[in-house]
């Protein structure tokens, strides 16, 4: 079996993502890919198992910044 090879428009597609973020994708070294001939080409087998390997990580946990309770002014605060 022979491996597909992809250009920018066709991994985009693929993956199901823009061609810009492809490009910062393979810029980055997020995604791997060469150049020939002055234009991107993909292993659609190695977009697979670099998809596989980034879905079998262990989940990110975003942190929420915890927001300060307001501060209640009365104006007898103010009145001596």
């Amino acid at each position: 079996m022979t491996d597909e090879i992809l250009d920018i428009k066709q991994a985009a597609e693929y993956l199901q993502i823009k061609e810009r973020t492809v490009y910062r994708l393979v810029g980055d070294g997020e995604i791997p890919g060469i150049k020939v001939g002055g234009q991107w080409r993909f292993s659609k087998k190695c977009l697979d198992s670099m998809f596989l390997k980034v879905t079998e990580r262990k989940p990110r946990i975003k942190r929420i910044r915890q927001q300060e309770e307001p501060v209640v002014i009365n104006s007898s605060d103010f009145n001596g």
